[in-house]
């Protein structure tokens, strides 16, 4: 399972890739990678779920300035990019 200080590691350490998707949501609120970065590491877990053929994921909840911002995180079972084991995709 996912837990936060995975999540929290994985945000320290830039470990991450930004989905094309999660960017385009990400911009459409106005957030910088920062705010969302800041949100995970400031987060919780709200749900966990199972491994659904591209790895087991979670949805986190972390606040920015501006309020709740809901994250869905995704730790591949296998690499789709080069040295990125986990990927986290973003959108509020």
């Amino acid at each position: 399972m996912i837990n936060e200080e995975w999540i929290k590691a994985k945000t320290r350490n830039s470990e991450y890739f930004v989905s094309r998707h999660g960017d385009q949501e990400r911009q459409n609120d106005n957030l910088t990678i920062t705010e969302i970065e800041n949100a995970l590491l400031n987060g919780k877990i709200l749900e966990q779920y199972p491994d659904t053929g591209r790895g087991e994921s979670c949805l986190v909840v972390g606040f920015t300035e501006y309020g709740k911002t809901n994250t869905y995180c995704l730790r591949q079972t296998r690499s789709y990019h080069d040295n990125h084991n986990s990927v986290h995709s973003w959108s509020t």
